[in-house]
């Protein structure tokens, strides 16, 4: 099933394959033939009729996709100036190849315990991640998948970190004045979606912070917040300036990406290091005897 359900994710998306590779490497070994078996056989039932009908067309956009969207660039590694086959290998391969040894390096320190849902899911969420750090693009939309992975893993958690939260809300807020606009038809949505979204939401955001100050609540709790809050403002300056304008895109992308991506691998590593500290006690346990 996992594999019927990822094949027809490629081919609807194909940064579903940063799902694929970290899935098919922590797979059992009897298993993985059957899973590669079955997202095979799937994708074939789908696209053979498909090359029959289009005579073979339709394998450009099962290749490479059939969207159109111009690049605008301006990410991290965009910078580099990186194109060509080196940029193909560099924005598509490099998170391929991330994903696949970090996953190998995680079944190497714990094992069948990978497979375990909050590690697996963890593992999942930062695959999905490196989509965004090795991105020349970075549309509002890219973020989606990891979003809805982190809420998931919270969910597989059985708690939500209020990091996780702040950053949920620092997402929408920062997307809600910097993207989207273009696409808005009405006046009305866009007033709602630039100015009426990011006020309240930061205005229940600065409610809270003084709730939660006067009963004397830990402050090191309020951190996460205070940082949504200062985001808020920052977004709320000048519109001709490079930062909130939107041109500046990698400074966006490290602000809002590496807090996501560790988010996304503290479960991972909160796993790997409760398993190391057992694995030591069971050999200290066995060196006293």
């Amino acid at each position: 099933m996992a594999g019927i359900l990822l094949a027809l994710a490629i081919l609807s998306q194909q940064f579903a394959l940063l799902v694929a590779v970290p899935l098919f490497i922590v797979a059992p070994a009897a298993k993985k033939t059957r899973f590669a078996g079955a997202a095979l056989l799937a994708g074939a039932v789908v696209v053979l009729p498909l090359v029959v009908l289009t005579s073979g067309r339709v394998l450009r956009a099962v290749a490479i996709g059939s969207g159109s969207t111009p690049s605008s660039g301006r990410t991290v590694l965009w910078e580099t100036h990186i194109s060509g086959f080196a940029g193909v290998l560099l924005y598509r391969v490099s998170p391929l190849v991330v994903a696949a040894l970090l996953s190998w390096w995680v079944v190497r320190r714990i094992g069948p315990r990978a497979l375990e849902p909050v590690p697996l899911m963890s593992l999942v969420a930062v695959s999905l991640a490196l989509r965004l750090v090795f991105e020349a693009n970075l549309f509002t939309y890219y973020f989606m998948a990891l979003m809805v992975t982190v809420v998931l893993l919270e969910a597989t958690r059985g708690s939500i970190r209020r990091t996780v939260a702040a950053w949920i809300v620092a997402m929408t807020v920062v997307l809600c004045r910097m993207t989207g606009l273009p696409y808005l038809i009405t006046e009305w949505k866009i007033t709602l979606e630039h100015d009426v979204i990011p006020l309240l939401l930061g205005g229940a955001v600065v409610l809270g912070i003084l709730v939660e100050a006067i009963r004397g609540s830990d402050r090191r709790n309020l951190w996460p917040w205070i940082i949504v809050v200062a985001l808020d403002l920052f977004t709320r300056l000048p519109g001709d300036n490079a930062f909130t304008s939107g041109r500046v895109i990698w400074f966006w992308q490290i602000a809002l990406v590496v807090p996501g991506l560790l988010l996304a691998a503290q479960p991972l590593g909160d796993t790997i290091r409760t398993l190391g500290q057992q694995d030591r006690h069971r050999l200290e346990t066995l060196q006293s005897l």
